[in-house]
């Protein structure tokens, strides 16, 4: 082996290293942008997290809300009808002594 084989080999090894060093560099640069993306998604992620948790809270709320206005409901609904009815009984008692006594002879 000669000198300038030598110095050929040198070049190329350097070359190799000065390529392998380029490429360790785009992959640092590509880890890099990975890294931040990781980052940003896992961070939209817990956002999301919280804003469902939060949506969850309210639609909790609203399903009590309105399972109790149900009940409500049902409670107005009884008591109109008893409210009708007494109203009714009312309206006979009246007609009853003052209209139809006078028609009936007892």
């Amino acid at each position: 082996m000669d000198e300038n084989s030598l110095k050929e080999d040198a070049v190329k090894t350097t070359e190799r290293l000065s390529d392998l060093l380029s490429k360790m560099g785009e992959q640092v640069a590509q880890s890099e942008q990975t890294m931040d993306s990781l980052v940003h998604s896992s961070s939209v992620l817990v956002q999301t997290h919280k804003e469902f948790e939060s949506h969850a809270s309210h639609i909790q709320t609203g399903n009590k809300l309105l399972s109790k206005y149900e009940r409500r409901e049902l409670t107005d609904k009884i008591l109109v009808t008893i409210a009708l009815i007494f109203y009714l009984a009312v309206i006979y008692y009246i007609l009853q002594k003052r209209v139809l006594s006078k028609f009936w002879l007892w």
